[in-house]
């Protein structure tokens, strides 16, 4: 399956300025060897630290409703569940622009209490707010190395914004 700019950029944030062990298009059902569709994770990182599973769904925008985009959160909770891999932080990243006839938060509130309990933690980021985590992580991390190997080019690119001013700090 072609991979997206957002997977790229999950991938390589989680695995070199986050440091976790991750794999990138996870098949659910080969895992579960459970009947019925099948369901594919973008991300799965692995934060050894922590001792939690970090699942990113990224997605440039979505072609339903928020209420449909709510209701595929919860199947891929649900789904997430059938894995057994204990406690996990899931975020849903999206680019979808329409403005929501109902408070994205709530939604997001009423999935955590629907899932907490079973050990999941669930949050919802939009594009601008990811590319903000993966830049300040980018930042922070340059300083502690040289500069950002060449097998992550969209880091790289965000590592060339910075040292050129583009990317300007906010005070």
């Amino acid at each position: 399956m072609a991979v997206s700019y957002l997977e790229s950029l999950a991938w390589e944030y989680c695995e070199f300025v986050k440091g976790y062990y991750v794999k990138r298009n996870v098949s659910i059902k080969k895992y579960t060897h459970k009947p019925g569709p099948d369901l594919e994770l973008d991300i799965i990182a692995y934060d050894e630290e922590r001792g939690i599973h970090i699942i990113y769904e990224l997605s440039e925008g979505w072609n339903v409703s928020w209420s449909e985009f709510v209701n595929e959160m919860g199947k891929k909770c649900a789904k997430i569940l059938e894995l057994d891999i204990g406690a996990s932080e899931v975020f849903f990243v999206s680019g979808y622009a329409k403005r929501p006839r109902f408070n994205i938060n709530e939604e997001i509130s009423s999935l955590n209490r629907k899932f907490r309990d079973r050990g999941l933690s669930i949050s919802y980021l939009n594009v601008p707010t990811f590319l903000g985590s993966v830049i300040t992580g980018v930042r922070d991390k340059l300083r502690t190395v040289k500069s950002i190997p060449t097998i992550y080019p969209s880091l790289r690119l965000i590592e060339l914004l910075i040292e050129n001013n583009f990317l300007v700090e906010e005070s």
